[in-house]
């Protein structure tokens, strides 16, 4: 049966959401009222239904029954929503919104609706003045999918769910599945992260104390800002295609600025002699054996604080570096050189990209970057790790078991290439894959080009023949009259500046590890007072001050770097509070001695 709302609905609802945030809905509080698509209809459980072209939103019987089933079933299979944060495709007329609040006090949730006018729509028919109050939901109207990943970027929180309003979804699908595979790269990207941390956390930490002496001398990455404008550059990986480069490279090197990874520097040289960068990022020693018996003191090294030092103190030069991401880093860069910025991509193929784009180059080729293995070959020919592989191999277990067993290691599947087939790749791969498109749909980014035929297809980055770059004109002299200036040593960071920051940290940890050692102390105290029934509150009051002091001084923050894990396992945890405290401050004790020790030795040496 045919409804028609109340007129006063739809002013009630802006009224609302101008409350509640003015500057969000501007554009909404202009129009006089909603555009009128939709057919409203009463239903037989007395709940508003409505059809848009002849299709219904929700049920026409019972939409609310309708919703709280869905959502039940949807939270059950997703784990959606528990306590993180959860993504809602769709709006409808709130149904879903109001079951999920229902059924979920805590979380927040994040309403997408791309269509406007459909939600003024929805704004006109029905009184969700119940779903617009809730402090906990965030309607984004239309965001691009970028935009929402920077919105995402910006939160810690690690659980997130994506529930899709299916009567609405297939409507909007290509937006939907736009946004789904930019959120899904970013939480892919947000899980390696996590789990790298957990691995590399302490190998962090203690190469950039065995790094202080190169970070006084490193350059920023800003100096090279603007560099290349104008010339076209070529990153040069180490996966299988780079062999089907090497024979042209000399020819290249007339035309293009040559940046080489540490993994390829060994097959390029060979090939082609000094590439102009040479980029180094691994914080790992056997990653460093790429560069064995390598002689790389004359090229321009871009690396970063945290790198493995054996590689700096094979480099008597200064290196450029970019800004840590790391509170400990940015902590040591302070009375450095060192500044410059790069968006965290986790690899040193995505380091030599941004290399690449801070230098201006007018657009950016990449060979060997195959993310994946073409042809089921993990590395070019003879790189390092084949090699170690092959002096690790015997009778029983010859060259080809390593390979096997790598290619077969979870998380291996088969996806498009540049060619029209399929080649085999990975999850780390495929993390990668979505940084790569992420950067190139940024405004801004230069025309970026893969020579890889069998390499895995990265949307916004399309093939080219390799022959087509031997067209190019020359441009070597150009080339080395603009690196020519960076060669030259300069000046370093100024000494006094420099030590004094070392002494400010030494204090700021000397100051944390008292401070945590006697939380402990008073959180033991806690237990023994509750168990005996006597008063908590002065030594809760003591708690609360050693709190205010740890947050309020830098130390907590870098040694808290090492222990991200437990401060997300902490958030929702409905464990005892005292335990979790206790907790707490032993790790952050922890981390303060730990710190303090690398910090007395790095100072010895």
């Amino acid at each position: 049966m045919g409804f028609v709302p109340d007129p006063g609905i739809f002013k009630a609802n802006l009224r609302c959401l101008r409350e509640k945030d003015p500057r969000s809905f501007d554009e909404l509080f202009q129009t006089p009222a909603p555009p009128g698509r939709l057919e409203f209809f009463l239903t037989p459980s007395g709940a508003l239904s409505a059809k848009r072209e002849g299709l219904w939103l929700h049920s026409p019987r019972d939409p609310q029954g309708e919703a709280d089933l869905f959502i039940e079933q949807s939270l059950a299979a997703a784990g959606a929503g528990e306590g993180g944060l959860t993504l809602m495709e769709g709006f409808g007329l709130g149904y879903h919104a109001r079951a999920f609040l229902r059924r979920q006090p805590q979380g927040e949730l994040w309403i997408l609706e791309p269509d406007r006018e459909l939600f003024l729509d929805a704004l006109g028919g029905c009184d969700l003045r119940d779903v617009i109050a809730q402090e906990r939901t965030v309607f984004l109207l239309a965001p691009s999918p970028e935009a929402l990943c920077r919105l995402l970027a910006g939160r810690r929180e690690t659980r997130t769910g994506i529930i899709k309003i299916r009567s609405v979804y297939q409507k909007d699908r290509p937006y939907y599945e736009g946004v789904d595979k930019a959120v899904q790269n970013l939480l892919a990207r947000r899980q390696v992260n996590v789990n790298t941390l957990k691995r590399f956390g302490r190998l962090w930490v203690r190469n950039l104390f065995w790094n202080l002496g190169v970070l006084r001398r490193a350059r920023g990455l800003y100096r090279l800002e603007g560099r290349l404008r104008g010339l076209p550059a070529l990153i040069l990986a180490a996966g299988p295609s780079l062999d089907e480069l090497l024979p042209r490279l000399g020819e290249l090197k007339e035309r293009f600025v040559l940046i080489s990874l540490d993994t390829s520097y060994p097959a390029v040289k060979e090939a082609a002699g000094e590439p102009d960068f040479l980029v180094v990022v691994d914080p790992q020693y056997w990653n460093t054996r790429h560069l064995d018996r390598q002689d790389f003191r004359n090229a321009l090294l871009v690396s970063e604080s945290s790198t493995h030092p054996v590689i700096f103190r094979r480099y008597p030069g200064r290196p450029f570096f970019c800004e840590s991401s790391f509170p400990l880093g940015t902590y040591l860069e302070r009375g450095t050189d060192v500044r410059g910025r790069v968006a965290a991509g986790g690899s040193v193929a995505t380091m030599a990209w941004e290399l690449a784009r801070i230098a201006g180059a007018s657009e950016i080729n990449c060979a060997g970057l195959d993310l994946g293995y073409p042809g089921n070959q993990t590395h070019r020919r003879e790189s390092f790790f084949e090699r170690r592989s092959l002096g690790d191999s015997f009778r029983l277990n010859p060259l080809e078991h390593h390979s096997y067993r790598l290619l077969r290691e979870a998380g291996r599947r088969r996806q498009p290439n540049n060619s029209g087939g399929l080649t085999l790749t990975d999850d780390r791969m495929t993390v990668y894959r979505g940084w790569f498109e992420s950067q190139a749909a940024l405004p801004g980014t230069p025309p970026a080009y893969s020579l890889s035929a069998l390499g895995v297809a990265i949307e916004g980055i399309p093939y080219r023949d390799p022959r087509e770059l031997l067209a190019y004109p020359p441009a070597r002299k150009d080339i080395e009259g603009r690196l020519a200036p960076l060669r030259a040593e300069g000046e370093a960071g100024e000494e006094g500046s420099f030590e004094e920051g070392l002494r400010a940290l030494e204090k700021e940890l000397e100051e944390l590890a008292q401070l945590s050692r006697r939380g402990r102390e008073v959180t033991g105290e806690a237990r023994r007072a509750l168990k005996g029934g006597k008063n908590l509150q002065p030594l809760l009051g003591e708690m609360d001050r050693i709190d205010r002091l740890v947050l309020a001084g830098r130390g907590g923050n870098i040694a808290g770097f090492l222990f991200q894990d437990l401060l997300d396992s902490l958030n929702g945890d409905d464990r005892d509070p005292l335990d979790n405290s206790f907790r707490l401050y032993s790790r952050l004790l922890e981390s303060a001695d730990y710190h303090l020790r690398l910090l007395h030795q790095a100072r010895e040496r």
